[in-house]
């Protein structure tokens, strides 16, 4: 569960399209990388119009609102942003780098994860 941008609105698995696959995005508002893909993503958007993307950080919601305001996510309905505020994902995932990626399929089985930053090609298979 993650807590969206209005400070007040939790966002569960619940809250998940049922007939879309899900891409979950671990991500820092200060992280080069992170702002490298999500730049990617909103460039690619029309290729992510079958998942919601699920974008999480630990940071502070005021780091995370710069963040989401930076980058207009807001426009993007397939995309929500939300601060993981007991750090479940990188614990339950065991994160090292950032970004990390997580795809879901529509029945919400793991089919891939990525650490770092990665190539379009590896990504674009899973879409």
């Amino acid at each position: 569960c993650i807590l969206l941008s209005d400070s007040l609105t939790w966002y569960t698995k619940n809250d998940l399209p049922r007939r879309k696959k899900t891409l979950i995005m671990v991500f820092s508002p200060d992280c080069e990388h992170c702002k490298h893909e999500t730049e990617m993503i909103k460039k690619k958007i029309d290729d992510f119009k079958n998942f919601q993307i699920v974008m999480v950080t630990p940071m502070p919601l005021h780091k995370m609102n710069e963040f989401y305001d930076h980058f207009e996510l807001r426009k993007y309905k397939n995309i929500t942003v939300g601060r993981d505020t007991k750090f479940f994902f990188p614990n339950y995932f065991k994160v090292r780098f950032l970004p990390f990626m997580a795809i879901y399929d529509r029945n919400f089985r793991l089919l891939k994860t990525f650490e770092g930053t990665p190539r379009w090609d590896e990504l674009s298979a899973y879409l």
